[in-house]
């Protein structure tokens, strides 16, 4: 099948360099598993882009895509919901990719390699109003945690948002255990508003995703985010 362009051209969101300092315990994806730098790492050369809907006829990668969010997110989320739970499905994301609201980051680290390059991470973007864009399912491979993925990709939704969408504003979601506290999620939380994020209202997850409730393990608190993007 002919592949058609893509709303704006890849991105290449990260320059290949020798090495990055050492950093402290850095977040891995967008709601994510975390990871201590001991040693630097070399920064890898990422493109990102929205992908053709035909991509979705590529079963591996499909199954590949499946297994790095559903794997990155049962590690993120733990203690928040049941074990047995998965972030998405194979159907889910068909729809996501066919609606062009999924980004996938690729790493090019290699180029004289015969190898393909490897998926290094996603993100979905996505509008709620004429005006107010979401991003969600932010996720990066472990094997590149603090190597700056996580900060590319929400850097190309909100530039995809802004110049293709015609968004003003984004707004995303956290969760929040209300009985202890979850290390990452503060992180987390510390890392969206270094990018210009802040706490607009905080919600009820269970009446806003009633489908979802019969898979928390504990009460939450549900965080909306907003930055201005002009």
């Amino acid at each position: 099948m002919a592949q058609t362009a893509s709303p704006i051209p890849i991105v290449a969101a990260i320059a290949p360099q020798q090495q990055q300092p050492p950093s402290p315990p850095t977040l891995a994806n967008g709601d994510m598993t975390t990871t201590t730098t001991t040693t630097p790492k070399p920064t890898p050369s990422i493109q990102i882009s929205i992908p053709d809907p035909s991509i979705t006829t590529n079963t591996p990668l499909m199954h590949t895509l499946l297994t790095l969010i559903n794997t990155v997110y049962t590690a993120a989320e733990s203690g928040i919901f049941s074990p047995v739970y998965q972030r998405t499905t194979l159907a889910e994301l068909t729809t996501l990719l066919h609606a062009r609201e999924l980004a996938l980051a690729w790493d090019h680290s290699e180029p004289g390699s015969s190898s393909s390059p490897s998926l290094a991470g996603t993100i979905r973007v996505f509008t709620l109003t004429s005006q107010l864009a979401d991003i969600g399912m932010l996720c990066c491979a472990p094997s590149l945690a603090g190597t700056g993925v996580g900060r590319a990709l929400v850097e190309f939704a909100e530039g995809y948002a802004r110049r293709v969408l015609g968004a003003e504003t984004m707004q995303l979601e956290l969760l929040f255990p209300v009985e202890f506290v979850h290390p990452l999620k503060v992180r987390l939380q510390g890392w969206y508003e270094r990018m210009g994020y802040a706490v607009v209202r905080v919600g009820d997850f269970g009446d806003e995703y009633p489908h979802l409730k019969p898979h928390l393990v504990t009460r939450i608190d549900y965080r909306v985010f907003e930055k201005r993007l002009v």
